[in-house]
């Protein structure tokens, strides 16, 4: 999803309200199955001379939130060593 015009504090804001109700969605044909996301948030920059890197730097994100436990939202800018405090999701599911 590309969010022009705004902080990358709103735009993670805006990607955890996604995963947030991601989580929420309950089938009635199947209730017990629950849904998940994990999203990397990456701001545009200079530094990322090429549309591929600055996609790249959502990718290297977006694993980021994986590793750390999925179900979760990370944004490129905090250290690869800083997932848990990155990661803004409560949720481990």
């Amino acid at each position: 999803i590309l969010l022009t015009g705004m902080a990358v504090e709103e735009a993670v804001a805006v990607a955890e309200r996604i995963r947030a109700q991601t989580e929420a969605i309950r089938l009635r044909d199947m209730p017990a199955l629950r849904m998940t996301t994990s999203i990397g948030v990456a701001a545009a920059h200079p530094g990322h001379g090429t549309l591929r890197a600055w996609m790249d730097a959502a990718d290297a994100a977006l694993y980021v939130a994986k590793n750390a436990g999925r179900n979760r939202v990370t944004d490129s800018a905090a250290p690869a060593g800083a997932a848990s405090a990155a990661a803004l999701s409560t949720s481990d599911r």
